[in-house]
């Protein structure tokens, strides 16, 4: 099915080139290209139906971060930005650990955790004042 996919869009792309391939055939070749992949990625996804809704967070999140690091790259430079983004990502984790979400053994945030916490958002701060 896929490879049948693949043939159909290199034709149209073929067309295209040509100059051959209408407004109108171009949309349903488009569509058709769509219906075949969806199909695809419905079958295969028949083992994850079972998951929590909060599994498939990674993929969202991770289209987020990609995007956000762009943007944050070109305002704040690359070290600032990834500093940004680590002690998002470890502040996000102490509190997944603190209430237990998503199912995660719930580890209480001690004083010790705390002030490494703390110290890694003073590190953003000094580091936002260089920007």
């Amino acid at each position: 099915m896929l490879a049948a996919a693949a043939g159909f869009l290199l034709f149209e792309r073929n067309l295209l080139v040509e100059g051959r391939l209408g407004p109108g055939l171009r949309l349903l070749g488009w569509g058709v290209w769509t219906m075949l992949v969806l199909g695809v990625v419905w079958l295969a996804a028949a083992p994850l139906r079972g998951l929590p809704p909060y599994a498939f967070l990674g993929g969202v999140l991770g289209v987020a971060v990609v995007a956000g690091t762009t943007l944050a790259i070109q305002h704040l430079g690359v070290l600032a930005a990834l500093t940004v983004i680590v002690a998002s990502q470890l502040l996000t984790a102490a509190l997944i650990d603190q209430f237990g979400w998503f199912g995660q053994m719930q580890i209480t945030m001690t004083p010790t955790r705390t002030a490494g916490l703390l110290l890694v958002l003073l590190g953003v701060v000094l580091m936002m004042r260089e920007t």
